[in-house]
């Protein structure tokens, strides 16, 4: 959950955190996520919404 609107960049060990809370506390959120499951959760939300059928219709529409 973002605390500040600050990016999550990656830190050490494969792991992403608020670059905020890293770099100068300004924002308290201590949480990390692995690199590997932020990857896997981008894949999966762009799965979900790129191929759901009215958008692959939509794009169908605007190529032909």
């Amino acid at each position: 959950m973002r605390h500040c609107g600050g990016r999550y960049s990656l830190r050490g060990q494969g792991r992403h955190a608020c670059s905020n809370h890293v770099m100068n506390a300004s924002c308290q959120s201590s949480r990390t996520i692995k690199r590997t499951d932020l990857e896997a959760r981008v894949l999966a939300g762009l799965k979900d919404r790129l191929m759901a059928p009215e958008v692959a219709a939509q794009a169908m529409r605007v190529r032909g």
